[in-house]
């Protein structure tokens, strides 16, 4: 693979991740607050 591809598919890769991380991040976010919630009722 030329240097070139492997630069572009490293950065495209970031970009997913970052999309990804920021994503799952804040659902993961609110389901804590969720189960937070559910736990501080019982």
């Amino acid at each position: 693979m030329p240097k070139g591809d492997a630069g572009n598919l490293a950065q495209d890769l970031r970009k997913f991740e970052g999309v990804n991380h920021s994503h799952f991040g804040s659902n993961a976010l609110s389901r804590l607050k969720e189960g937070s919630a559910k736990y501080k009722k019982n």
